[in-house]
């Protein structure tokens, strides 16, 4: 079985993990029979190579719905891990520690697309530039390919050191629960007029009910100190449990792994007013 991670650089076991965007630069492969690494930069590789790597599971700190719906139609598992290196994440899913992907956040899979045929009975993903086209996999694992750049910045709390939390034109989101005809989506808004950043320690968000892809409701979340997500434990109730949706301007990759497990999804947000930004996700929907 092959184990593929995403990391921030070829640093060998030593390399951070992270986020699994549909145009990922480099990947460090294990083969957990033969204990045999790969480190892969898929920029490095001739674009006429058509760049294929096989493997079965992919562990990473966060995944675009595209991708995680691409990988999952082809039979590879996806798993989030918090890990700080390639080799405390190996450690981690050998001990039956990494969190699985359900199947059913497939089903909310949306927002730009992800295409591949597969060989055999494995799949692939080959992406180029800022998007994620058509690629093609063989053998018994998956594929995963690109190259590209990113156009974002990186800013956060907390989370891995050696990537904080970055963001790019495409919105990579985490996967979370489904998103039926109802659900509620959550704005950070500190001083209730503008999108605020500091996910973990604002204590004042908008709450807005939403229906058959309309807004229905709305309504001020006011939280004390000690209700911050930053002061409460990561398995503890919380007043933003029943939202599906977390919209803001910076968070930490730690933070959004808690959420995640929580079937809650954080998502960036360039818009200047909860109100713009949450039109901007449901037109997304749309």
């Amino acid at each position: 079985m092959k184990l593929c991670i995403p990391v921030a650089s070829l640093d060998g076991l030593s390399a951070c993990p992270q986020a699994a965007q549909p145009d990922i630069r480099y990947l460090h492969i294990i083969d957990l029979e033969s204990r045999q690494s790969e480190e892969i930069d898929l920029m490095a590789l001739e674009e006429e190579d058509s760049p294929v790597v096989a493997f079965d599971a992919l562990a990473c700190t966060s995944i675009a719905r595209p991708v995680f719906r691409d990988l999952r139609q082809k039979g590879i598992q996806v798993f989030l891990t918090e890990a700080p290196s390639v080799q405390a994440a190996l450690e981690e899913f050998e001990q039956g520690e990494m969190f699985l992907i359900p199947d059913s956040a497939a089903a909310a899979c949306g927002g730009g697309g992800c295409s591949g045929h597969g060989e055999g009975q494995g799949g692939g993903c080959h992406g180029s530039g800022g998007g994620c086209g058509g690629g093609h996999g063989g053998g018994e694992g998956g594929g995963c390919g690109g190259h590209g750049h990113e156009e974002g910045h990186e800013h956060g709390e907390g989370g891995c050191a050696c990537a904080g939390h970055g963001h790019d034109d495409d919105n990579v989101a985490v996967v979370a629960r489904p998103l039926g005809e109802t659900f509620k989506i959550a704005v950070t808004s500190q001083n209730r007029k503008t999108v605020t950043e500091h996910a973990g320690k604002c204590r004042k968000f908008w709450v807005y009910e939403i229906k058959a892809g309309a807004v229905v409701g709305k309504q001020l979340l006011e939280l004390s100190k000690d209700q911050s997500l930053h002061e409460t434990a990561p398995g503890e109730a919380h007043p933003l449990d029943e939202v599906s949706v977390l919209l803001t301007t910076g968070f930490g990759a730690g933070l959004q792994q808690r959420l995640a497990r929580k079937g809650i999804e954080a998502m960036m947000t360039e818009e200047k007013t909860p109100d713009a930004a949450v039109e901007a996700f449901l037109k997304q929907l749309a």
